[in-house]
C-alpha cells in the first residue's frame, strides 16, 4: 500500500474532505478570459484559493469547466489519502482547534476580498466621467 499525504494545509484538507466554499468573483486583467461563445462565470473558492471558470452558452448549458489549483494542492494518485482518511484529520483539527483558526482565516480571506471589491468599485467611480449638470430654469 502507497503512502499517502496527510501533511496538507487545514485548508486544503477542510476543502478536500467538505467541499469547496465557492464564491463568485472577477478576474483580474490577463486572467482567464471568456469563450466567445458564451457567458463565463468565475468562482473563488474562499477557503483554500482554487478558482473555477465556467462557460454557459447561450441555452445555459454548461460548455466548458476549468479549474486552476492554489501550489500545494495537488496530489499524484498514489499519495491522495482516502476519504476516510481526510475526515479524521479533520476530526482531530477540530479537537486540537486547528479548524477555528483555519475558519477565521477564510473568514479574512473573504474580508480582504470585500475591500479589493469595493476598492474596485471606487476606482471605476472615480475615473466615470462626471456628469454635467444642467440646470433647468426658467
Amino acid at each position: 500500500m502507497a503512502l499517502t499525504r496527510l501533511d496538507l494545509k487545514i485548508e486544503f484538507q477542510m476543502c478536500r474532505g467538505l467541499g469547496h466554499s465557492w464564491d463568485i468573483y472577477e478576474p483580474g486583467v490577463g486572467e482567464r478570459k471568456s469563450a466567445p461563445w458564451g457567458q463565463r462565470l468565475s468562482l473563488l473558492c474562499v477557503r483554500c484559493g482554487m478558482t473555477r471558470h465556467d462557460t454557459f452558452d447561450l441555452l445555459g448549458d454548461l460548455s466548458d469547466r476549468r479549474y486552476i489549483q492554489p501550489t500545494g494542492y495537488k496530489m499524484e494518485r498514489e499519495e491522495t489519502p482516502r476519504i476516510q482518511q481526510i475526515r479524521r484529520s479533520l476530526a482531530k483539527a477540530l479537537h486540537d482547534g486547528d479548524l477555528q483558526a483555519a475558519s477565521k482565516a477564510s473568514r479574512r480571506l473573504r474580508v480582504a476580498q470585500g475591500r479589493t471589491e469595493a476598492s474596485k468599485v471606487k476606482r471605476a467611480v472615480k475615473r466615470a466621467p462626471a456628469r454635467k449638470r444642467t440646470a433647468s430654469r426658467r
